[in-house]
């Protein structure tokens, strides 16, 4: 269960973009099959933000909340926004839950793992999970993809060779992939070996369901203070027709930000910028590109100028999705 008790996520633009791709992509998704009719699983937190955009914008009307913490249990109560979501009489952690819970009805689950010392129960949560779901079920993870989190030896200014180790242990051979290096460790390449592992979780979870498969629908990393990684994916009959009705009717490949492989990870980070630095940008779209509004600007976005320049092609790429903030006053 994420420990985000205390993070107020409805204010972290990063996570705010890549809910709106998801409810995106949801959208798409429909064409092949009617979202509303689907169970909303996932982390509500204190404030349950994101059960309450899914059920205004997909009209989504059957949720359930996970959460272990009684506090912020007690904090839902307080803080629904909606009637519809059941956050149960009781305290409960999401492993707890996949156990008990028949998934019969057409089940849409997110789980928004924060904690990285968990990786391993996380990755047999997501196995068992995978086990349990049917043809047109669709599931979102994410994870921390902060290689920091994996600690360091203070005597050795290298911390890559006491992270790899570590990192090796989290794994286990379930989960590990094969022929690991040190750079896999780094903020760069972690990302990727968080996503071969869960790739090797759902093989694990698909072990023995030869009535199914599972289609990569999108994969993403963003940084609000954590790195995280979050892949979504939709179940399909293991059969040699279903990819192709898939394809046909959702149409989701013609969706920009569609990807249906293990290899591509899209980083959606964007500047950190002024309302006036926003609106100057916005002012020269979908025209402008990234050179042109730099040199207008007369300045790059950040602390570091490549990684502005990326920043910079991600928001001209996202703008769309990117929500405003502004403050009121009473």
């Amino acid at each position: 269960m994420s420990t985000g008790g205390s993070i107020p996520y409805h204010l972290r633009q990063h996570k705010a973009v890549e809910r709106n791709l998801f409810i995106e992509l949801l959208r798409k998704l429909n064409n092949y099959i009617n979202v509303s009719d689907y169970v909303y699983i996932g982390f509500g937190g204190p404030f349950l933000e994101d059960f309450k955009q899914l059920h205004t914008t997909l009209k989504i009307n059957k949720m359930i909340s996970l959460e272990m913490e009684e506090n912020v249990h007690i904090r839902q109560k307080f803080n629904m926004p909606i009637s519809c979501v059941d956050i149960g009489d009781e305290p409960e952690n999401s492993g707890e839950f996949i156990t008990r819970y028949d998934f019969e009805e057409p089940s849409l689950i997110w789980l928004d793992y924060a904690i990285p010392k968990d990786l391993n129960k996380q990755l047999n949560e997501i196995a068992s999970l995978i086990s349990k779901l049917k043809p047109k079920d669709i599931f979102k993870i994410t994870l921390n993809a902060t290689p920091d989190s994996l600690g360091r030896d203070y005597t050795s200014p290298d911390p890559k060779p006491f992270r790899l180790r570590k990192l090796i242990d989290r794994l286990t051979e379930d989960y590990c992939p094969t022929s690991l290096e040190e750079d896999d460790v780094t903020f760069k390449r972690f990302p990727s070996v968080l996503l071969k592992a869960l790739q090797r979780s759902i093989n694990v979870g698909l072990a023995g369901r030869s009535d199914i498969q599972v289609q990569p629908l999108a994969t993403f990393i963003y940084k609000d203070g954590q790195q995280m990684i979050t892949f979504t994916g939709i179940i399909l009959p293991n059969d040699d027709d279903s990819k192709g009705i898939f394809f046909e009717k959702s149409r989701i490949e013609a969706w920009p930000f569609f990807n249906g492989n293990w290899a591509t990870i899209r980083n959606i980070s964007i500047p950190t910028m002024s309302l006036r630095e926003r609106m100057f940008i916005e002012e020269r779209l979908p025209f402008g590109s990234e050179p042109q509004i730099k040199e207008q600007l007369g300045f790059y976005l950040g602390d570091d100028e490549e990684e502005a320049s990326e920043h910079l092609n991600n928001f001209i790429e996202y703008y769309k999705v990117v929500p405003w903030y502004s403050k009121v006053l009473f």
